[in-house]
């Protein structure tokens, strides 16, 4: 590789107003960065693999994509921006297809968080999408590039085996031209280590130990307890409590960034006792679309479902069964939550305060 001089590199996201971010965002990917490994399945898709150049039913490494400059879209098929999104994306597929300078050298991907093959298949169906759309159906992937609202573009540009993250977009975008030029000059731009980098500031927006102490006072009350809270640790964005004298009950205070760009944060509280049974769930701030607040049905419906589950045990959602109604984002962010629950029960265990 060239020696260049040192390059900076201005994390461009475009963020339409500063609440397209509350919530906690934990290790967000940024220029700079390497790209994560990562792994899809390549099914017998014709187009897939003539676009990509790779063959065979087989799970393949990201880095197996031949491209100068690969563009990463995050993605949910359940959120407004993201389907707005798709008429852009045609057009900026045609424009790099139709370019000498950017036909086989740009490739783009998508990613789809918290979604299935069916429910993929039917978005890639109804927006006609000209490019594969992968999935991640247990937000694996998402959690390793860092808890983002979509949609959400990275541009990775190839420094030998590995991909670099050149520039990273949130949002809508319109400007295709302008996207367009962006991707020509990246593709001549030399990229080394020892950049440069500025980094825009990300703000969390935490929930009150009021708000929490509230409402587990609350419960216990109607459980006919009067103990007081115990805070025992934070996890990955979620805080653990100690409740209950008459029985051990921990409660786990879940603080997640929602996947479209238009909605609110996902919060609530679930509780388990010492062998990792679900006893409650308490909402705090769990939204339908318009960011309608969950009706008692709605709620009755998510609890009837994890109550009395274990947190070490697989819940598997469907989100044509699952799914509260105009909440299929929320409703899989809560079930995901449940099912990374083992990880906090771990915890619990390797502190003492489970025997």
């Amino acid at each position: 590789m060239k020696k260049v001089k040192n390059i900076l590199i201005i994390l461009l996201v475009n963020i339409v107003s500063l609440s397209l971010l509350s919530g906690i965002v934990y290790g967000l990917i940024k220029p700079g960065d390497y790209f994560p490994e990562m792994h899809f399945d390549l099914f017998k898709n014709k187009e897939t693999q003539k676009y990509l150049n790779l063959k065979g039913n087989r799970e393949i490494d990201l880095s197996e994509i031949e491209a100068d400059l690969l563009i990463v879209e995050l993605l949910s098929v359940y959120c407004v921006s993201c389907m707005a999104q798709t008429s852009f994306d045609r057009e900026l597929f045609s424009m790099i297809e139709s370019n000498e300078i950017t036909s086989g050298k740009v490739k783009m991907i998508g990613i789809g968080v918290g979604n299935n093959q069916a429910e993929v298949n039917k978005f890639i169906k109804k927006y006609n999408l000209p490019y594969p759309v992968f999935i991640d159906p247990r937000f694996s992937k998402y959690d390793q590039i860092g808890k983002i609202r979509t949609p959400f573009k990275i541009f990775l540009k190839r420094i030998e085996k590995k991909f670099l993250v050149v520039k990273t977009e949130l949002g809508v975008n319109k400007e295709v031209k302008e996207t367009f030029e962006r991707i020509t000059k990246l593709l001549k731009e030399e990229y080394h280590d020892g950049k440069e980098i500025e980094v825009a500031s990300i703000k969390e927006k935490s929930i009150g130990r009021g708000v929490v102490d509230n409402l587990l006072k609350e419960w216990l009350l109607r459980i006919g307890d009067t103990s007081q809270v115990k805070e025992l640790f934070e996890d990955a964005g979620r805080t653990v409590y100690q409740i209950g004298s008459k029985e051990v009950i921990f409660a786990v205070l879940i603080n997640r960034v929602s996947v479209c760009d238009v909605c609110k944060d996902v919060q609530f509280i679930y509780m388990i006792d010492n062998a990792g049974k679900v006893l409650d769930l308490l909402p705090i701030q769990l939204s339908k679309v318009y960011n309608r607040p969950f009706a008692q049905d709605d709620m009755a419906k998510v609890k009837a479902a994890l109550i009395s589950r274990n947190v070490n045990k697989d819940i598997g959602y469907d989100s044509k069964i699952d799914a509260v109604t105009s909440a299929t984002i929320t409703t899989g962010l809560v079930y995901d939550s449940i099912n990374k629950g083992s990880t906090i029960y771990d915890l619990l265990k390797e502190k003492g305060f489970i025997q």
